[in-house]
């Protein structure tokens, strides 16, 4: 068989049908993402997204302020134990003799 130049299918036709093809696909796919983009659940997704945020915000600010809270407890019972404590009269004395008295 001798070798020829010439194509099965005519190449300006394919290269026709392939330009409109692809353009097809282009906006078949541009309009699939602005129809996922502007899905009605997205608005009510946002919102919780927002309020679960906050929630989570809200729990936060409720351990650091309870964390808060002991330790202001702890230093308090501290506090109301040096006090009610005696004075150890050796340190006293000396504190006496260093003011001058």
């Amino acid at each position: 068989m001798p070798a020829t130049e010439s194509t099965w299918r005519d190449q300006k036709k394919l290269h026709t049908l392939f330009a409109i093809t692809g353009s097809v696909l282009f906006v078949a796919t541009v309009w699939m993402f602005l129809k996922d983009h502007n899905r009605q659940w997205k608005v009510y997704q946002s919102k919780a997204d927002d309020i679960q945020i906050t929630a989570d915000e809200w729990k936060e600010q409720h351990v650091e302020t309870t964390q808060t809270q002991l330790a202001h407890e702890d230093l308090q019972t501290q506090l109301l134990t040096a006090q009610a404590a005696a004075i150890d009269p050796p340190l006293y004395a000396a504190f006496k003799q260093h003011v001058g008295e």
